[in-house]
């Protein structure tokens, strides 16, 4: 039989990063970071148990007891190769890691400059010009 104990300790803290979110840009990312100082312990071993039986209706529901215990490194290289192989595949767009998160931050620069290339209609670009609003503000402003 085998055995994994894992025991962890430790703190962690948890921030909100975003990208993408310029004075132009139409897109953004937020992404959750936390940041751990954990002390991971993974144990893994090889067991021998036994159980002693009785006589009657409940004959071999009694504890197990381990009779010898054996590293198992294998099954330990395993794991370890498991857990480093998701840490390294994980995706966390706001700081750049892997080539998943260089390719979804092409996709946002892209959207962005395509949206920015855009002409922008009579209405837009109305809107878009900071002069006319302090001037509409300024004749408010001259009227009460």
């Amino acid at each position: 039989m085998s055995v994994i104990v894992i025991v962890s300790e430790g703190t962690y803290t948890e921030s909100k990063l975003t990208t993408g979110k310029g004075i132009c840009d139409s897109t953004s990312s937020e992404s959750y970071m936390m940041r751990s100082s954990l002390t991971p312990w993974f144990i893994s071993s090889r067991i021998m148990t036994s159980t002693f039986a009785d006589s009657g209706a409940k004959n071999v529901e009694n504890p197990r007891h381990i009779l010898e215990m054996q590293d198992n490194p294998e099954e330990m290289q395993e794991i370890l190769a498991d857990i480093r192989s998701f840490l390294a595949d994980r995706e966390t767009i706001a700081s750049i890691t892997n080539s998943q998160d260089l390719t979804n931050t092409e996709r946002l620069y892209q959207i962005n400059q395509q949206s920015r290339a855009m002409p922008l209609t009579a209405d837009q670009a109305a809107l878009a010009t900071p002069q006319q609003d302090a001037d509409a503000s300024l004749s408010i402003e001259k009227t009460e």
